[in-house]
């Protein structure tokens, strides 16, 4: 028998460890959604027909999917391939309208600026079914655009800039499909999440069954390398080309209503769960969320039709099975549940976790002191709380350099052997989260040989130091340019420590082979 329950996730103010404020925040994709009102609405983002590779008219895929009560459905066919799956026959222009295929009417038209964005037929299916005019743009990165017309020819001067600059222009939304075939890094991604941020609304992280099964950790680590508060949200579509293709993947949108502009709000809040059911019954019975409720400390979860529920971090390692989870307790950004039965899994979208944990450093925006650019002697460049040697300076926001992390200031090293520290109390036996953000800038980019350090040292009631030097992490050139990255990690204090030194350095792997510079701002230490 399925089970019913509500799963409470709680995070008392009582019990947090020393140093911490007691606040725990709480971002929640739901939060706009009024279970008690809104409407659950099923959906495939992904589908092809015959006006691509394809192998079904779109009259023919229309029926297949409204026959199964699916109320969303984009024809993403690629915009570099004709009919018949003829890649030599480039047809960018989207499979539209439907009323090509099909005889019912629509009962309403979104434009925009001209241009046909979305439809709505009240007679396709239970609720009626919405259009989405859509694309899979593919000389690059396959790119579901949706919400316009955009379609490309082969192109040699195109690349995914123009991908997402077009959809902005357009007004249209952007997701990434199947991330597990290419090899981009995680950064590469979150270059793109954070300059277009209105326009990309997330990422595949099941397609077409469960072909790339390493894009869930993929996703979580796109995620682990953002805030709290600022997460991309993940999708399953069925990617369908043959019959064989259908009903495994789908969404769940959580809407008041069945239009265009509800749906866009949807993309962009994530009040979505997506599923998938391998056998591919098109009746939806994965687990179904039935309703959230989240306060300042708990998060609770009503649903239907599961067997175990199990609860990932942002490691995708699974720390608890059960009911509940103490949040408190979550070591990341983030944690999402995944509900099972024994015909798939629903996943919710990931909520995301801030402690709002005391700052034991002093200044650590680097704000306060006489280290402005000016200052070419470095003798004479000084920073407030903390001691500071070697090439590097004051770089304020803009003035031909990237914009500061925090504030208005940020610091610039051009040379090995840099570095500058803080001392702050430490406890023997106490856990401290350490982290640094960093820019490796296209200007003045490292190369290989160079590397910014972020370590720590301990040191006894004599000043003696104990132990060595750990290193938390480092950021070396030939990577990712003009995006700042997340340094961070943990060290508990050992036995007889008085103090701990935050300590920031250069490195170079070779002697005399370090070339370019690198910029880093808010650092950051406090009890985990």
């Amino acid at each position: 028998m399925k089970k019913f329950i509500c799963f409470i996730i709680t995070a008392s103010f009582l019990g947090l460890p020393a140093g911490a404020d007691g606040g725990i925040r709480i971002k929640n994709p739901y939060g706009a959604v009024d279970f008690e009102s809104f409407n659950a609405y099923k959906s495939n983002l992904h589908t092809h027909t015959s006006e691509s590779d394809g192998v079904l008219d779109p009259g023919g895929v229309v029926n297949l999917y409204s026959g199964k009560n699916y109320a969303v459905l984009a024809f993403a066919d690629h915009d570099v391939c004709g009919p018949g799956g003829n890649w030599g026959n480039m047809q960018p222009e989207s499979t539209w309208p439907w009323t090509d295929w099909i005889e019912k009417e629509a009962s309403v038209i979104n434009t925009r600026d001209g241009i046909q964005t979305s439809a709505f037929f009240p007679g396709l299916g239970q609720a009626g079914v919405l259009a989405v005019r859509a694309n899979e743009l593919s000389e690059y990165h396959h790119t579901g655009s949706y919400f316009n017309d955009l379609g490309y020819m082969f192109n040699p001067s195109i690349d995914e800039n123009i991908y997402f600059l077009d959809i902005e222009d357009s007004g249209g939304l952007g997701m990434f499909f199947h991330p597990g075939r290419y090899d981009y890094p995680l950064s590469w991604y979150n270059v793109f999440f954070d300059s277009y941020r209105e326009t990309i609304f997330g990422i595949e992280v099941y397609n077409q069954g469960d072909r790339y099964p390493g894009d869930r950790a993929f996703w979580d680590a796109v995620n682990r390398e953002r805030e709290y508060d600022d997460l991309v949200w993940g999708f399953s579509n069925d990617d369908m080309h043959t019959t064989e293709h259908l009903f495994r993947n789908y969404n769940t949108h959580f809407l008041l209503e069945l239009t265009e502009e509800k749906l866009r709000e949807n993309f962009k809040s994530g009040a979505l769960t997506f599923s998938y059911e391998p056998g591919g019954s098109g009746d939806a019975l994965a687990p179904s969320l039935k309703s959230i409720f989240v306060d300042e400390t708990n998060i609770t979860l009503s649903a239907s039709g599961y067997d175990v529920i199990y609860w990932y971090d942002d490691g995708t390692d699974i720390i608890h099975q059960g009911p509940s989870i103490d949040v408190k307790e979550v070591n990341g950004r983030f944690v999402r549940a995944v509900l099972e039965n024994k015909s798939g899994r629903t996943y919710t979208q990931p909520f995301g976790i801030d402690f709002e944990r005391d700052q034991l450093l002093k200044n650590p925006y680097f704000e306060h002191g006489t280290g402005h650019a000016s200052y070419m002697d470095p003798e004479a460049v000084e920073f407030d709380d903390w001691v500071f040697w070697g090439g590097g300076w004051w770089s304020e926001s803009g003035n031909g350099d990237p914009f500061a992390y925090k504030g208005s200031y940020m610091i610039k090293r051009w040379e090995a052997g840099t570095g500058m520290f803080q001392d702050f109390s430490a406890l023997p036996g106490q856990t401290y989260n350490l982290s640094l953000q960093a820019l490796d800038s296209a200007q003045e980019p490292m190369n290989g040989y160079s590397s910014l350090v972020l370590c720590v040292e301990w040191f006894n009631y004599e000043d003696e130091m104990i132990g060595s030097k750990i290193e938390v992490d480092s950021l070396s050139g030939g990577g990712v340019y003009d995006v700042w990255i997340n340094l961070s990690g943990t060290a508990s204090a050992p036995q007889g420590v008085s103090y701990g030194r935050f300590l920031i350095i250069t490195e170079e792997k070779e002697e005399n082979l370090w070339e370019g510079a690198v910029f880093y701002d808010n650092a950051s230490v406090s009890v985990r």
